[in-house]
């Protein structure tokens, strides 16, 4: 274990404990881990925190299949089930984001059909609800996805006409998205991949930038490595939101030790400005899953209550999600930026 003298922001060595608690995720009673809070400028870190071969044993291979099988490969499957679905949202895509356009004859009569104020109604409930996380598409296409784990995500902008790259430090997970996905995937760390400057289009971190000891250093290698007309896309945990504060120490997304940072809108503001980023717009995100995983977590954990109905508590909180969406006060957000 180390103890973090200076915070990764300002530099600060002032720090107030938050909350402490032990690995959830693998129910392992110990050791309690410390989240702390900067005096200064209010990041919140999990302090001191394991480091080395003693973290990387919070990464067991079953890890990435436990966290992303469930959530990714059904948006990775998304649209091939059903053609018709998988036409429209190529459309859609083309349209109103830039896409290539499909293969010639693969969706003309949806284009005749939804062309003009028919697709709008479409773009913008998948804009405001479905997917406002997508990303428009931008210059070349190229795509760098940062901690890519088993390359679902990749996968799918492939499909959509992307030139995906992935960068992933677990070798099975990094292997899988070779072997199974067919993807470009570099085993490691994003600095020991030495990409040359301004290669990508987009830089991509989907809930890894949390799991870096030394966020700074990875948001300056992206910012080099991005071209100057390029676009930042970080997602992570918001910590300033409302089910943060509910469910305390008991909120699915503190998820120590493996979360080494813990963020709020203004911190990872901060953050990315620092690194050479301007902020141009937050989404927070309206579904669910996290809020239910808490609730899970805190019963469980807490009361010792019996599993309820994950699919049934989804659906009876979706309403809530949306709400603290619209107020800025969800448990996930999305950050675009670009180069400042």
């Amino acid at each position: 274990m180390e103890t973090v003298q200076a915070c990764e922001l300002c530099g600060g060595r002032a720090f107030t404990p938050v909350l402490s608690q032990r690995d959830l995720l693998f129910d392992r009673p110990a050791p309690v881990f410390q989240v702390v809070r900067c005096d200064r400028c209010t990041l919140l870190f999990t302090n001191p925190r394991p480091v080395g071969a003693e973290l990387a044993a919070y990464y067991p291979e079953d890890y990435y299949y436990r966290s992303q099988v469930d959530c990714l490969f059904h948006q990775y499957q998304d649209g091939k089930a059903r053609s018709w679905k998988r036409r429209l949202k190529a459309v859609l895509l083309e349209h109103y984001y830039g896409y290539p356009p499909a293969a010639a004859g693969n969706h003309g009569w949806l284009q005749r059909l939804l062309r003009g104020p028919l697709l709008s109604p479409l773009y913008v409930y998948v804009r405001t609800w479905r997917d406002p996380f997508l990303i428009p598409f931008v210059g070349e296409g190229k795509l760098l996805d940062v901690g890519c784990g088993l390359g679902f995500t990749l996968a799918r902008y492939r499909e959509w006409g992307w030139t995906p790259s992935g960068v992933e430090f677990s070798a099975a997970a990094g292997r899988y998205a070779r072997e199974v996905l067919g993807l470009p995937v570099f085993q490691g760390e994003l600095l020991d991949a030495k990409f040359p400057s301004e290669s990508f289009d987009v830089v991509l971190f989907q809930h890894s930038l949390e799991h870096f000891p030394f966020p700074s250093l990875e948001l300056r290698e992206a910012h080099r490595i991005l071209k100057g007309s390029g676009r930042l896309v970080v997602m992570v945990p918001n910590a300033g939101g409302v089910d943060a504060r509910l469910f305390g120490r008991w909120w699915v997304n503190w998820d120590v030790p493996r979360h080494l940072f813990h963020f709020t809108p203004r911190t990872a503001s901060a953050l990315l400005a620092k690194a050479g980023f301007r902020v141009q717009r937050i989404v927070l995100d309206r579904t669910p899953t996290n809020f239910v995983a808490s609730i899970l977590y805190l019963g469980k954990y807490k009361f010792g209550a019996p599993r309820t109905s994950e699919r049934a508590l989804r659906l009876a909180f979706r309403p809530v999600s949306g709400v603290l969406a619209l107020l800025r006060l969800a448990g996930h957000m999305t950050i675009f930026c670009d180069k400042a």
